[in-house]
């Protein structure tokens, strides 16, 4: 496949909250999905986050996808993350932009939060039995199976229940986005997933980590979203 013919996949710079600094692990992180999608014969491109809103539009416009990645759990007061922050929260922005212009999205992590809270649903607490626990991750073991909804694009790849992901957050998606659904839900009825419903906008966001350790089955979920963005935006963006 020639650099022609690849989709052009942004991967966001991974942030400290709202700051847009880049992080001790940013980079190692970002230097692991840029191999990811040139393995799955893709080219990546970071986007990063810009003085102006058109400069960021700009970025945006090139991009045939948008991987946006983050192991931090957005704040607890959701407010400066929801649709109205998009004139001064530029993660904010890029979920709002990409929305507009279709443009298939895959939210890992933090990546899932801000896509479900830019778009209006809403995040909680994560319980662990009987009361609070610092994070929703097993001791000595932060894989576990998934509850998945036949038909849904996570199900595709971990639709047999001995399938495990890794999971490790403080918060969880509560009520989702108008027009996604929960695709899949991990112990204690854990959200885990959300797929926009309608057809004419490919965007998913998972909770789970495949960046963590990079397993076959893992990586077949970002393979299966190229492939379910290609087919559902043939034409690439102008780049």
């Amino acid at each position: 496949m020639s650099a022609a013919d690849k989709p052009v996949v942004g991967l966001n710079l991974i942030c400290h909250c709202d700051r847009c600094t880049c992080s001790c692990s940013a980079e190692p992180v970002l230097q692991r999905w840029a191999r990811f999608l040139e393995d799955a014969g893709a080219q990546p491109t970071i986007i990063l986050p810009g003085e102006r809103p058109a400069d960021m539009m700009r970025q945006l416009d090139r991009l045939d996808a948008l991987v946006y990645v983050g192991w931090r759990d957005l704040e607890t007061d959701t407010e400066e993350y929801g649709p109205e922050a998009v004139e001064h929260n530029p993660e904010v922005l890029i979920i709002r932009t990409v929305a507009e212009r279709q443009k298939p999205f895959l939210g890992i992590g933090r990546g899932m939060q801000l896509l479900n809270v830019a778009l209006g649903g809403s995040l909680r607490p994560v319980l662990h039995g009987s009361g609070p626990y610092q994070r929703h991750v097993y001791p000595h073991n932060p894989r576990h199976t998934l509850e998945t909804t036949p038909g849904s694009l996570v199900d595709r790849v971990y639709h047999q229940s001995s399938e495990l992901v890794n999971s490790m957050h403080e918060l969880a998606v509560d009520e989702p986005a108008v027009g996604f659904r929960v695709t899949a839900r991990g112990p204690a009825s854990v959200v885990e997933a959300i797929e926009r419903e309608a057809d004419n906008w490919l965007a998913v966001g998972v909770q789970f980590h495949p960046d963590l350790v990079a397993a076959d089955l893992d990586m077949r979920l970002l393979g299966a979203f190229l492939k379910e963005a290609r087919v559902r935006n043939p034409q690439p963006a102008c780049n």
